[in-house]
Order: C-alpha cells, then structure tokens, then sequence
C-alpha cells in the first residue's frame, strides 16, 4: 500500500496532472522506489525502455553521449518525468542520461502501464494527455535552448 506522503507527491507531479485520483492511486501501487547515486548512466539510446520514472529528489541530465562526454540537452529535477519511450512502439530509449546528483525515482514498469492503458481506456486517454503535455513541453523547452544557442 502506497503512503500518504507517496499519493501527495504524485498528486502534485505536474506530469500526472491530467490523471485522475483514481489512476493516480493505481500508478502507486504499482511502484518501486530506487535511489540512484551521481554520476550513474541511467539511460543509453537504442537500448530497450521497460519503465517510465518520475523524479522525487536529485537531477538528471538528458542529451547524447559523446566520446568527450554528455551533450546535455535537457536536465530534469524533483517531479520531472522520465521514459516515453517505455510507453511508445518502439519502446527503446531515445536519449541518453546520467545522473547529475544523487536521484531517488518512483518507477513504474511500462508493460504494466500498457496493459493497463489497453485495459482501461479512461487510463489510456489521461496517460495520453500526460505524455502528450510533456512531449510538447520538452520541444518548447528544446527549441527555445537551440535558439539562446546558435541566434
């Protein structure tokens, strides 16, 4: 049985705003908590992606790994999200990411989550949403670096 402290941070993870209580609950149920120290590579491009995370303390940083070391593209921190891409065909990830401080993840396994998507179709929209405002907000967020950048 998930926590009270548990359902409070989820409730307030701008990710799983568009989710409602019920699924919300469901999604802490179904949870583990890790503790990943820094400097951990958490995440390698093309390599399969069986969970979606959320962030509950530390940092991660996002980008491609070079022989030099991480181009970082995007750094995420306390209640950011990670792991579209264990929810979406072809379920390999589609960026690198190391940890930047030491990060403890609430992780949820994504052939669950797709089951469940398939089982509920209530479920399925509100993720939908979920992901959808987040991969809208990581190109906002993407294109607004590449112009502070290279303009």
């Amino acid at each position: 049985m998930p926590t009270q402290d548990l359902l409070r941070f989820l409730r307030e993870t701008p990710f799983l705003q568009a989710m409602s209580t019920n699924h919300i609950e469901w999604l802490a149920e179904h949870c583990i908590l890790e503790q990943v120290p820094a400097g951990k590579r958490i995440l390698t491009i093309g390599k399969s992606a069986k969970y979606m995370s959320i962030i509950r303390s530390g940092e991660v940083e996002l980008g491609v790994m070079k022989p030099h070391g991480m181009v970082v593209v995007f750094r995420q921190g306390a209640y950011g999200f990670l792991g579209w891409s264990a929810l979406l065909p072809p379920h390999e990830w589609s960026y690198d990411a190391v940890t930047a401080k030491d990060t403890e993840f609430i992780m949820f396994d994504g052939v669950i989550v797709r089951e469940l998507c398939e089982a509920d179709p209530n479920f399925g929209v509100d993720m939908m949403t979920c992901l959808a405002k987040e991969i809208a907000s990581r190109l906002n967020a993407t294109r607004a670096s590449l112009v502070d950048n290279y303009c």
